[in-house]
């Protein structure tokens, strides 16, 4: 299987760290990268699994339905 690529411009001090990370690590630049950005994805997939979760929950109680609400809203202001 062929990876995909990404090419990125960054300023100079952040490639330093990133260097100097990946130094540490006893791995290469791009894996360290990798690593990163696979982190952070997840993070912000979990943030936005808990945000929906909260919403369907918020639903579940709800005597009327989102459409239910979105019906009576347009009625009321047609009137």
């Amino acid at each position: 299987m062929r990876h995909q690529r990404v090419i990125a411009s960054i300023e100079k001090p952040l490639y330093n760290m990133l260097m100097e990370s990946a130094r540490n690590s006893g791995i290469s630049l791009s894996l360290k990268v990798r690593d990163i950005l696979k982190a952070k994805m997840e993070e912000e997939t979990q943030n936005e699994d808990a945000y929906w979760g909260k919403i369907a929950e918020s639903r579940l109680h709800q005597k009327t339905t989102p459409l239910e609400t979105v019906r009576r809203e347009i009625m009321r202001k047609r009137k």
